[in-house]
């Protein structure tokens, strides 16, 4: 029988996002391809990894809803476009972001 990794926790009660895609990848469940980032350059390189277009999200243990938090952007066309969410997303979010995919 297999049991469930045990996700490292701190001070929060829930995993953040990539740390549930990371426990549905180990369970065979499909996730879409993503890259973790800290900034607007680590996006747009992961962007151009990625291919246009592409969704940029702010990620971090305090925002189980990130669309109400205003974190979530849609339909990147290019680097211009990714930049300019990476800084919203950052201006948004504040010290309580951990980073970006």
């Amino acid at each position: 029988m297999n049991t469930l990794p045990v996700p490292r926790l701190t001070e929060h009660t829930s995993l953040n996002e990539v740390q549930s895609k990371q426990l549905f990848k180990a369970y065979n469940i499909p996730v879409v391809e993503e890259r973790w980032v800290l900034n607007g350059d680590e996006a747009v390189h992961a962007a151009r990894a990625l291919g246009y277009p592409v969704v940029l999200k702010g990620t971090g243990a305090v925002w189980q809803h990130k669309t109400e938090a205003d974190l979530v952007c849609l339909n990147l066309k290019d680097a211009r476009a990714v930049r300019r969410a990476a800084q919203h997303i950052e201006d948004m979010a504040g010290t309580e972001l951990e980073g970006m995919v």
